[in-house]
């Protein structure tokens, strides 16, 4: 496919931007053209980008998406594509003010706050995420996802009462969701009920196939609960983890 060029020139030759956050905030909708011209240039940037994702140039294919967007800032099919390659790149806090506008123009797109409360959380803004993430489980109750980063960040921010509630709703979707378990055991120790999370850990130690990391913090557990012969097993699995490679 032929590279685009817009009918308006774009000033400066720099493919990329070096701020693509403040930029964003920046933008205004170019205003000296009809808008029917500046939706067909702006079409055509989105179009390039797709040719340049094809290709794997992730730089030039978000260049392309955020020159459309600075012509026309109402695609939030647009928005969402570019906080992708910004998330790839592990640019997060561009990725949240990409995922904000497209917020704003696709509000009953579930997996936009569910991404939105995903970048906050990569950046351990745990507060911040609850409400994308709330939102998200409002729009789409039946994905697994969703409750558990849910229920991670109110973990993370002492809700557990909230945490273990949301917990409950990955298990009733997935029953031996592993993570889930694990948060939940946790959050019932933390809440007094040390007999249902000792279950907890106990079932998820019969499950196998669990992270080094989590075995060893499993390990600590049946320490606490006085549990020697548990804990050894946790840590035995533990090391077969680490050398098989489970992560």
């Amino acid at each position: 496919m032929k590279e685009y060029t817009p009918t308006r020139k774009i000033d400066g030759g720099d493919r990329k931007f070096e701020s693509a956050a403040r930029r964003f905030d920046d933008q205004k909708p170019v205003e000296e053209r009809g808008t029917s011209i500046k939706q067909e240039d702006a079409l055509g940037w989105f179009a390039a980008a797709d040719t340049y994702l094809k290709k794997g140039n992730l730089d030039d294919a978000q260049d392309a998406f955020l020159k459309g967007l600075q012509i026309d800032p109402s695609s939030g099919d647009a928005w969402l594509r570019v906080s992708s390659i910004m998330m790839g790149k592990q640019k997060y806090d561009e990725a949240i003010v990409a995922l904000k506008h497209a917020s704003e123009r696709l509000p009953a797109h579930s997996g936009v706050w569910y991404q939105l409360g995903y970048c906050y959380q990569k950046l351990n803004k745990w507060e911040e995420s609850i409400k994308p993430l709330k939102q998200a489980t409002q729009l789409d109750t039946n994905k697994a996802d969703f409750w558990m980063a849910l229920g991670l960040s109110e973990f993370h921010t002492g809700q557990y009462q909230f945490s273990a509630k949301s917990l409950l709703k990955v298990l009733r979707i997935s029953p031996n969701h592993k993570k889930a378990l694990f948060y939940l055991a946790m959050c019932m120790e933390k809440q007094g009920n040390r007999n249902h999370s000792l279950s907890l850990y106990l079932k998820l130690l019969n499950l196998g196939d669990l992270k080094p990391e989590m075995l060893e913090r499993m390990a600590g557990a049946f320490e606490r609960f006085q549990r020697p012969r548990e804990a050894r097993e946790a840590r035995r699995q533990a090391g077969i983890a680490r050398r098989t490679g489970i992560t």
